[in-house]
């Protein structure tokens, strides 16, 4: 991610469009604004009727109207902790794919130990961070610590712990957000064929676009009864469609100047950005007619569908990538992948020893607002010099 705004090679001045050459600023907003989301996410599963939505699909009773209306109404993208994650998915898939794009000579030799480096690094002090706050909050109240390892399956077994660091499989037991990060390796590693496939090869973006839909459809349909080969489709094909917007960056860009130049462009524009986040919120919208868990996941298709919806508003809309270009949204999102790591173990000992929710919002949000700026300085914004470091001093042959 960046923090400038591309030049705008070849449009004209009353369309305030980024070219393909440069980097997206918004975008890093964007994802400042999803981290923050999902930090909402881990307060608000705290409390038990929201909770159950996750673990027994079923929609809220009509007697808890303010639930009902967290729940089932666009209100539920405050805390769209899930949605989030499909959004940085498709992020993740543009923004690694568009340098591989831009360089006639990408080192993919050099890209390995660099990706790897930067993934790796953080979620290694993430996993330590998250065991000393369970060790501390042991330390303090046993009863809470044990709460604590009956939620999570926390443990500090050494050999498990290695490899759970190494593979990452089951790492979210230390710290929750981690399940994605296995997901984002497995794309890192598995880039090339992304390019081979999805760039490389000469169909039309409509039919790439559809197969990528269809491998997700078919994925949500079987995550319930074959979660890893249900998992695998769904995830994979989120990132798929990233990397799609990235190869027809130049098409999407057309179609935005296009709307720019319409008769009403910031009516359109709303509509698109609306409709975008209805479609995240399908699956809140579909628990309102139905309990069937096969028909449930599938709406991840329409979910998908609005994260990238809404990664291409941010990416084209000149009034929103305004907002999400301010100084105060730009730091946000400087540090969203250190305060995704490090928010759900501040919450958690939060909650475990506080035993007040509203203690959850009030200390754990801006608590880890602060340790996310640290965890930035101290950890990820190094591991990404290192990253660099390493890219370089890797020989070509």
């Amino acid at each position: 991610m960046t923090n400038t705004t591309s030049p705008r090679n070849g449009v004209p001045s009353d369309v305030s469009v980024p070219s393909t050459t440069g980097r997206i600023a918004s975008l890093l907003g964007l994802r400042g604004i999803a981290a923050l989301v999902v930090v909402i996410h881990h307060c608000m599963l705290r409390f038990p009727i929201y909770t159950s939505t996750y673990s027994e699909p079923a929609a809220v009773p009509s007697g808890h109207p303010l639930a009902w209306l967290m729940v089932h109404t666009p209100l539920h993208l405050v805390w769209a902790g899930g949605e989030a994650v499909f959004v940085f998915f498709v992020l993740s898939g543009l923004v690694l794919t568009l340098p591989v794009l831009r360089s006639a000579k990408f080192r993919w030799i050099a890209y390995y130990p660099a990706r790897l480096i930067r993934l790796y690094l953080p979620v290694w002090v993430a996993i330590a961070w998250a065991l000393s706050l369970f060790l501390l909050t042991r330390s303090i109240d046993p009863a809470a610590g044990a709460a604590w390892t009956s939620e999570r399956g926390t443990t500090i077994d050494v050999r498990q712990l290695i490899e759970r660091s190494i593979f990452l499989h089951d790492s979210n037991f230390y710290n929750g957000p981690l399940w994605s990060i296995v997901w984002e390796v497995l794309f890192s590693l598995l880039l090339p064929l992304y390019i081979l496939v999805i760039v490389r090869f000469r169909i039309g973006f409509g039919w790439k676009l559809a197969a990528s839909l269809a491998a997700t459809t078919v994925g949500a349909y079987l995550r319930s009864s074959h979660p890893p080969i249900g998992n695998l489709l769904l995830f994979m094909s989120m990132f798929a469609v990233g990397v799609l917007m990235a190869a027809h960056l130049d098409d999407l860009r057309t179609l935005a100047e296009q709307i720019t130049r319409s008769t009403r462009p910031n009516l359109v524009w709303t509509l698109v950005l609306a409709v975008s986040l209805l479609g995240l919120c399908a699956y809140w919208f579909a628990l309102l007619t139905t309990g069937n868990k096969h028909f449930l996941d599938m709406t991840d298709t329409v979910q998908l569908v609005g994260a990238a919806g809404l990664v291409f508003v941010v990416t084209f809309d000149r009034r929103l990538r305004h907002a999400l270009e301010s100084r105060v949204v730009l730091l946000l999102g400087t540090v969203s992948f250190s305060l995704y790591l490090v928010h759900d173990p501040i919450i958690a000992t939060v909650d475990y020893l506080g035993g007040n929710r509203a203690i959850d919002f009030l200390v754990g949000i801006p608590v880890s607002l602060a340790v996310a700026t640290a965890f930035y300085w101290a950890v990820e914004r190094p591991s990404h010099k290192l990253a660099r470091w390493v890219a370089r001093i890797v020989p070509s042959q």
